[in-house]
């Protein structure tokens, strides 16, 4: 059986079933082939730690250990 995840879905990751499992990794690979997924990685570790380099600017903890909020959704209009 299936883990289900905290909302209530299924996880592909956390499915035990091999059955269940292949059957996942069929569906999903019609939406997301294997090349298309190996060719997106450089595009999506470029963005990644272009997010990691954005974030932590101008990111000074105070006394306390804590950096100050930031307003997320400013943030991502940055993002390429």
């Amino acid at each position: 059986m299936p883990i289900a995840h905290a909302t209530g879905g299924l996880n592909l990751l956390a499915t035990i079933e091999k059955n269940a499992y292949r059957r996942k990794r069929k569906l999903l690979s019609q939406g997301f082939p294997a090349e298309a997924l190996k060719n997106f990685e450089p595009k999506m570790l470029k963005l990644l730690e272009f997010s990691r380099i954005e974030i932590a600017k101008g990111s000074r903890p105070t006394e306390d250990c804590w950096t100050p909020p930031k307003n997320m959704r400013d943030w991502c209009k940055r993002v390429p």
